[in-house]
């Protein structure tokens, strides 16, 4: 639980409720442990076990997540620029 507190960015839980081999209540355990940030879901799929959720289950899920969270990204960020010290390049051939 420890390591809850160090994450920074927006976490999406999804777990299915008959899941036989992390129990569902460790996901609830861990979304409310989760205080650093106010965009978190949790998601408990009440017919699906560790390995039964389906791409489309995933997608239904996933996709809205991402979109409401890039809806709220600066684009007018500005990023330092990238230096990449020439004893890691690698050369060709």
């Amino acid at each position: 639980l420890e390591a809850m507190q160090r994450i920074q960015c927006p976490i999406l839980f999804i777990h299915g409720l008959l899941d036989e081999v992390i129990p569902a209540s460790h996901s609830k355990i861990l979304y409310d442990a989760y205080t650093n940030h106010v965009t978190k879901k949790l998601v408990s799929l009440p017919d699906d076990t560790h390995n039964s959720i389906s791409i489309s289950t995933l997608l239904e899920n996933i996709e809205p997540f991402l979109k409401h969270i890039s809806s709220s990204i600066d684009r007018n960020i500005k990023c330092p620029p990238l230096e990449i010290d020439s004893n890691f390049r690698t050369r060709q051939g």
